[in-house]
């Protein structure tokens, strides 16, 4: 289980960040420290997106007990969705925040849950049923979060 560590997080960013403004790339020049990078990120994202657990929760829940149709809950998804993405921007520059934040590895996969709804739904023309039913699977998978 991999445990977060602000400080080692911080100096990583940092790094990637003072190769950048000199238009090198942090993968090219520390392809490990790049990744070790990338899996904090992934932390983070899965502690951002977990924080709005419940308002994924209950929107699927909606739409899956047919009291939302199709469009409703791709809009009202998309919408949190988006929202999410622009906190994760926020939080990986926002080592304040960060330290006063319950990051862990026990969240590990929760955004991903998320991102697949989005891609499926992005990749696919299929018909509404289809769609529940791969909703539905999610939902399951979640359930190990709440």
């Amino acid at each position: 289980m991999k445990i977060f560590n602000l400080d080692r997080y911080q100096e990583l960013f940092q790094k990637s960040n003072a190769l950048k403004n000199n238009d090198k790339s942090f993968f090219h020049e520390n392809p490990k420290e790049c990744i070790e990078l990338s899996s904090y990120e992934v932390m983070i994202s899965d502690y951002s997106f977990h924080q709005n657990r419940f308002k994924y929760y209950a929107l699927i829940k909606d739409f899956l007990e047919l009291k939302i149709e199709q469009k409703i809950f791709i809009s009202q998804f998309l919408d949190l969705y988006d929202e999410n993405l622009v906190a994760v921007d926020l939080l990986v520059e926002d080592f304040e925040q960060l330290r006063t934040s319950s990051i862990n590895s026990n969240l590990k996969g929760f955004s991903r849950l998320i991102e697949e709804i989005y891609e499926y739904w992005d990749n696919q023309e299929s018909l509404e049923d289809q769609f529940r039913e791969y909703v539905k699977n999610i939902f399951i998978d979640m359930q190990c979060y709440m």
